[in-house]
């Protein structure tokens, strides 16, 4: 199987490269085209931001550096040379643009996962949101999909602001179904019982309650 980080990192000089030749002008302005974009794509690839309780390499939106050299370069050329390079470097960017919104908008820990799936976290994050004090405040993060006895559920962690007599202090567990019309989400912090139907419906969650009781 190969190497994604290595695909991803040819992808991106390849990217680099396009725009650098597209460059209009020496041979020395297009290797110093080259170095800039490489400079600023893997700066961006591998400066990890925190949107999730870890940190990640940024890959997704790295690319968005060498589609605006791309379009930059293609302003400069004239004739049909600018518009077969602009238009799909454009259309390259949105995409790119587009997946950026849906990542951020569904807070799911996968960023493709959040891509495919944002309208079911959108959702969720809905329904989280109208059971907190605060619902503004909310902060979301670990969202993803998790099958548990062939129903789907979204589990993931939310905090929110407290008002007095009551709310959430710091970042609790959640999960609810995602086939629901209505979808009612249950916190692990409601009860005992909520917390063992949480650490269930959450796979994962529930695979590392059982190693930490072991």
């Amino acid at each position: 199987m190969p190497n994604i980080y290595l695909i991803w990192n040819g992808a991106m000089l390849a990217f680099c490269a396009l725009a650098a030749l597209a460059w209009k002008g020496s041979p020395n302005s297009k290797w110093i085209a080259f170095v800039t974009l490489a400079v600023l794509t893997f700066g961006s690839a591998y400066t990890p931001i925190k949107i999730f309780p870890i940190f990640i390499p940024t890959f997704w939106l790295a690319f968005a550096v060498p589609l605006i050299g791309l379009v930059v370069a293609s302003v400069r050329l004239s004739g049909w040379r600018r518009w077969s390079i602009f238009f799909p470097s454009l259309l390259l960017l949105g995409g790119v643009l587009l997946v950026t919104a849906a990542v951020v908008a569904s807070s799911a820990f996968n960023p493709s996962d959040g891509v495919v799936n944002v309208g079911i976290y959108i959702k969720a994050k809905s329904a989280v949101r109208a059971r907190l004090d605060v619902p503004d405040s909310a902060k979301f993060r670990m969202l993803r999909i998790s099958t548990h006895h062939g129903q789907r559920f979204v589990c993931g962690e939310v905090s929110s602001k407290n008002l007095k007599g009551g709310g959430l202090a710091g970042y609790t567990r959640f999960y609810l179904p995602t086939d629901a019309v209505a979808p009612l989400p249950t916190f692990e912090k409601d009860d005992e019982a909520s917390r063992f139907e949480v650490t269930q419906a959450c796979t994962d969650d529930y695979l590392r309650e059982k190693i930490r009781i072991k």
